[in-house]
């Protein structure tokens, strides 16, 4: 799945709670913290809430990807991947990608 509505990423994810619940999705996201600012939400606030549904967040870099537990101002990767714990097929495939 993959969400860029302009600063309101946290507004669709927390309409999407059932679908996150239930299947899980894969998802891929760009998260700016300008973008973010003037719905009053932040980078942080997108991680926590995925956090609590049983993701981890891998950032992506110019050549590899990692994994993340915080955005703060000094980030500089502004798209993500978020991958639920239970996805093991997803997992194997993203960690040829990790550094």
């Amino acid at each position: 799945m993959k969400i860029d509505c302009e600063g309101s990423e946290l507004n669709v994810i927390l309409g999407a709670d059932s679908l996150l619940k239930n299947s899980k999705p894969t998802i891929m996201v760009e998260l700016l913290r300008k973008w973010m600012k003037p719905f009053g939400h932040s980078p942080q606030m997108f991680l926590d809430h995925m956090f609590g549904h049983g993701y981890k967040c891998l950032a992506i870099s110019d050549s590899y990807l990692f994994e993340i537990t915080s955005i703060t101002e000094e980030t500089i990767e502004t798209n993500f991947i978020f991958v639920h714990l239970t996805n093991k097929n997803h997992q194997l495939l993203l960690n040829r990608f990790l550094k």
